[in-house]
């Protein structure tokens, strides 16, 4: 029964990462629109996922549905997820930054030109953005998670979101081996193995450009 459980838990986990990483996809497409101009803006090698704002999604859900806030007011309750998420977001902006830089020599966006900045990594503003996010997660999306758990136990979904665990596995696996292999690259260190052939032949420093247009070396 508590195996069944946590296949369950790690059910709904996937598809809001997935939801997080897609809608941030989205988000970002409208804001370069916005902006007046086009260019695809992606996190990982293949499909249209961006997992900082799917990691960001995943920090709302488990935070937000452990908090009670049932005996405040509605302007009360939102007030308190705004600055909940608002900190969330910002604290997971920072760490992904953070870590992609020790990790891969590169960070994939840089607010050092905008007021109230912690290292580039994020800023006040972007915090807005985020509890601003949160308020919208806690107000739409929240009681349709909770209206679909019943989805869960069902065979059938089951068996198609282990087969898509595996694939975002497999996509976030490939994506950071390609991208340390290019930091590797950029250090002049040659291909050790057949996997490091395989990744210099199949990921080269262009095609990895063309896919993350906003990476860059941290100066």
């Amino acid at each position: 029964m508590k195996k069944t459980k946590l296949l369950e838990n790690i059910i709904e986990l996937f598809w809001i990462f997935t939801l997080g990483c897609f809608a941030g996809f989205i988000i970002e497409t409208a804001l370069v629109i916005y902006e007046g101009h086009y260019e695809v803006r992606k996190g990982l090698i293949y499909g249209p996922f961006i997992p900082v704002y799917g990691i960001g999604m995943l920090a709302y859900h488990i935070i937000l549905s452990n908090i009670k806030l049932e005996k405040l007011n509605k302007i009360t309750k939102i007030f308190i997820v705004f600055i909940i998420t608002a900190i969330l977001g910002g604290i997971t902006e920072y760490i992904c930054s953070f870590l992609q830089e020790k990790l891969f020599g590169i960070i994939s966006w840089n607010y050092s030109e905008r007021r109230f900045n912690l290292d580039g990594r994020t800023s006040l503003f972007h915090s807005t953005c985020w509890g601003i996010l949160g308020v919208l997660y806690y107000l739409l999306v929240i009681p349709i998670v909770k209206k679909l758990r019943y989805l869960e136990k069902k065979k059938a979904i089951k068996i198609v979101s282990a087969v898509c665990i595996l694939l975002m596995a497999y996509n976030i696996l490939i994506s950071m081996w390609a991208v340390h292999r290019q930091f590797e690259r950029r250090n002049n260190i040659q291909a050790k193995n057949e996997i490091d052939i395989y990744l210099d032949e199949k990921y080269p420093d262009d095609y990895l450009k063309a896919i993350f247009i906003h990476a860059e070396e941290r100066n």
